[in-house]
């Protein structure tokens, strides 16, 4: 990975935050908050399909109706989206993703962990709650803890 594909972490343009919502406990909305209301100058999308607007911003439904690929996505959603979501990111030309979801060890109904700890999309932070940050560029997907 070369310095030019670490702009847009550190001097990113825009960031959607997926998971978002009007519940002022969710971690989605608090990451919002402190996106708006921390001084960050670019444009700043909310993605959830159940509102048109959180905190006086426009509310997109999905990844692929963002008016552009942002270069940094947050995705904070229940763990069975986390894959969808860091595939349409990826599709859609966003180079940075970061996840804080819990649940990504629980096992689907074919008894397989959602996300693998092995798996280049997910590294454990804890017992229960994992993050990472994703570089989606060049078709490939690397993790960083």
């Amino acid at each position: 990975m070369s310095i030019k594909n670490l702009a847009s972490l550190f001097h990113p343009r825009s960031v959607a935050v997926t998971g978002a919502s009007n519940r002022a406990d969710a971690i989605g909305t608090r990451i919002l908050e402190n996106v708006l209301h921390g001084g960050f100058p670019g444009q700043v999308w909310p993605v959830n399909p159940n509102h048109a607007q959180l905190l006086e911003q426009k509310c997109y439904t999905d990844i692929p109706t963002l008016p552009a690929a942002p270069d940094i996505a947050i995705i904070a959603t229940p763990a069975s989206t986390v894959p969808l979501v860091l595939q349409q990111l990826g599709e859609n030309g966003t180079k940075i993703a970061v996840v804080v979801a819990a649940g990504l060890t629980d096992k689907t109904a074919s008894g397989r962990p959602r996300m693998r700890p092995a798996s280049p999309m997910a590294c454990e932070f804890s017992d229960r709650t994992w993050w990472g940050l994703f570089f989606l560029a060049q078709g490939s997907m690397r993790a960083s803890c």
